[in-house]
């Protein structure tokens, strides 16, 4: 059963879902632009031996803003508080996806002691260039307007587009979901773009999954595979859409068999 507390941050309160009670804790971080709740259909998977955590980022879902621009650093700060909060005697699994594994990744280097292993699921893995394209592009802070138009690429990227493959309420909830941050919304992506993923990358020393998935980041991930030192890559030529949803079950499978369990 979910249940959602909330936890004492460093930017103020930070909300997280839960599920299972297991003594080994993993904690889930979210794609841009949603919260914890892009893994209600994944987490429930992973919960049956875990106590399973997805939290909702700085100024997102329900957890308190930063005060200023937020940074991959400042997540991986809320998620390094998490992991104290829920498992202060043992390290945690950072499981993410497209923004969640950089956030993953910033938090292994900053405190390692505190990250058992780390699951990288479709690495937003760009070269500069390319991230300051999509800094540019995606990064920017959302305008807020009195049309209702403005909410149409929102409804057809969480909805309309993924009909066949998400059912509708759950779409509606990430619709819902996808919104709520308002000006904040592309606050997430801003950070992600902005991150030095090579440097980064290369100073990982946990044990790491990479998983490739055929969903759009298939290079980027093999990619950011050869730069995490001793890392494991895994592809899954079988999920190529949906990767939370329509491919929750085989994306939980193959990170619980990489972690033994």
């Amino acid at each position: 059963m979910q249940q959602k507390i909330y936890l004492d941050g460093p930017f103020g309160q930070i909300h997280i879902h839960q599920w299972g009670q297991g003594a080994s804790c993993i904690v889930c971080l979210a794609p841009s632009p949603y919260s914890g709740v892009a893994y209600n259909t994944l987490a429930p998977y992973l919960a049956a031996n875990h106590r399973v955590i997805a939290m909702d980022y700085p100024g997102y879902g329900q957890s308190s803003p930063t005060p200023s621009t937020p940074t991959i650093g400042d997540f991986a700060d809320a998620a390094l508080a998490v992991a104290d909060a829920v498992s202060p005697e043992h390290p945690v699994i950072m499981l993410g996806f497209h923004t969640g594994t950089l956030v993953a990744v910033e938090a292994s280097i900053r405190q390692p002691s505190r990250v058992r292993h780390n699951v990288l699921v479709d690495v937003p893995f760009f070269d500069p260039a390319k991230r300051g394209e999509l800094l540019i592009k995606m990064g920017s802070v959302r305008e807020l307007t009195p049309n209702l138009s403005m909410l149409a690429p929102d409804w057809n990227f969480s909805v309309a587009k993924r009909l066949e493959h998400v059912p509708l309420a759950r779409g509606y909830e990430l619709f819902v979901d996808q919104i709520s941050a308002g000006e904040r919304a592309n606050a997430a992506f801003h950070a992600a773009f902005s991150y030095p993923c090579e440097e980064q990358l290369a100073a990982v020393s946990r044990p790491t999954l990479v998983v490739a998935t055929r969903a759009g980041l298939h290079a980027q991930s093999m990619a950011a595979a050869r730069h995490i030192p001793s890392s494991t890559l895994i592809e899954l030529n079988d999920v190529d859409v949906a990767v939370l949803e329509k491919g929750a079950a085989i994306v939980a499978q193959t990170a619980l068999q990489w972690l033994g369990e």
